[in-house]
């Protein structure tokens, strides 16, 4: 799937310890930032609803709160 990223080269770009880019990892994906159809395949980026008024501002006022 196009947009798809390795987890070793996604922690990789992040420039921490393995261990810290773990944690961010697990951070984005349980905040639904990120999106991975396994616990360990290819990383996506994820839109969840609570982080639409951060990136589309005043597009879904439903989204706002």
């Amino acid at each position: 799937m196009q947009g798809e990223l390795e987890r070793a080269d996604f922690k990789t770009m992040l420039g921490v310890s393995d261990r810290a880019a773990s944690a961010q990892v697990s951070a984005l994906l349980q905040r639904g930032l990120l999106l991975s159809d396994s616990p360990y395949g290819k990383l996506r980026m994820g839109v969840p609803q609570h982080a639409l008024r951060f990136y589309f501002p005043k597009l879904w006022p439903e989204a706002e709160g």
